[in-house]
């Protein structure tokens, strides 16, 4: 019995096994007929099952990783734009176009959240790029002195980051005069001062000098001082000599005649060498002396002949005398040779100009 029953069994899973490997075959090669249970699209048995294990999804990108992303997107960006400035007169409307769409990137780039990092992170050439100057605009304008102090602080600063600062900080006496209280003397911090007093002295010069009165004395100082001077002198010179005259600090008082007299010359060169005359000679007036000289003997040079003959720089007064000389023969050649010959070591100036 056991047998029999053993013997249908086997049989009956013959016929199952031999069903099968007649139908399976035909099953796969109808499975791109199967549809998919959610979409009603057919498949292949393959997209339904796909082999290997299944993939796991990509760790998020974290905060550093999308921070150094962007800083080498600025970068790169900059030196597209470096180059696209570079090529712009080759391919003037191309060059226009390239570099408005990189300016836009970069300007969508920066955020509030990443601006310093962005800022800080740039070059003194890439600070001084388009994008460079509009990045620190829009920080002076979030965050004037932090932006400043920052500015002041660098290396490699322009006069027109100078110009940047000065016009920002105008727009708040107070914080104006906070940040000329710590400003390092260097060679950015007297172009500063040089486009500040420019800026104050056009429209209030007393309070340009009452900005630079509550400063620390020194080389700053005197810098903003020398400006508003040298301003003033061109729109009012009868005051600013006025206040000239009331610098107690002789030194500092010298400093600013001679750029008040830099500035006076073109106009009235007479009054400029009487104002050199009030300066104290040991600090070193050559340069301006010359210079006042230089433009006097042009315009007027028998005035200027008799003043250069009775200036006190004695050191200077033959290349002085050979200044006014050199411009008066243009006009009038033999008055010019008569006083020439007049003046100490004059014979010798003749003679090297072949006279």
């Amino acid at each position: 019995m056991k047998r029999a029953i053993l013997l249908r069994d086997g049989f009956a899973l013959g016929l199952i096994m031999a069903g099968a490997a007649f139908f399976w075959p035909r099953v796969f090669r109808r499975a791109d007929s199967i549809p998919h249970p959610r979409s009603g699209c057919f498949v292949t048995a393959r997209a339904m099952h796909p082999a290997g294990p299944p993939r796991r999804a990509s760790a998020p990108e974290s905060a550093d990783a999308r921070r150094m992303r962007t800083l080498a997107r600025v970068h790169d960006r900059l030196r597209q734009l470096d180059a696209s400035l570079a090529s712009y007169n080759a391919d003037k409307d191309g060059s226009l176009a390239e570099q408005s769409r990189l300016m836009k990137e970069l300007q969508n780039l920066l955020t509030r959240q990443n601006e310093l990092e962005i800022i800080r992170s740039l070059s003194p050439q890439e600070l001084d790029t388009p994008f460079g100057r509009w990045a620190l605009s829009r920080w002076l304008d979030a965050d004037p002195i932090g932006a400043a102090r920052w500015i002041a602080s660098r290396s490699g600063g322009t006069d027109d980051q100078a110009w940047l600062v000065a016009h920002k900080l105008l727009e708040d006496s107070a914080k104006l005069q906070s940040f000329c209280q710590d400003l390092p003397d260097s060679a950015w911090t007297r172009g500063f001062y040089a486009d500040l007093s420019q800026d104050v002295a056009a429209f209030d010069p007393v309070l340009a000098i009452e900005l630079a009165q509550k400063m620390n004395a020194g080389p700053a100082q005197t810098a903003l001082l020398q400006g508003v001077a040298g301003y003033w002198t061109t729109i009012d010179p009868g005051a600013a000599i006025d206040w000239i005259r009331s610098i107690g600090d002789e030194t500092v008082q010298s400093q600013v005649i001679v750029s008040a007299a830099r500035s006076l010359a073109e106009t009235e060169p007479d009054e400029a060498a009487k104002m050199l005359s009030l300066a104290d000679p040991t600090i070193g007036l050559n340069d301006a002396v010359l210079g006042v000289v230089d433009i006097w003997s042009q315009k007027d040079p028998a005035t200027a002949a008799d003043w250069v003959a009775t200036m006190p720089w004695t050191d200077i007064r033959t290349p002085a005398i050979r200044d006014v000389y050199n411009h008066w023969r243009t006009s009038d050649p033999a008055a010019a040779a008569r006083w020439v010959r007049s003046q100490p070591g004059g014979a010798g100036i003749l003679e090297a100009n072949g006279s």
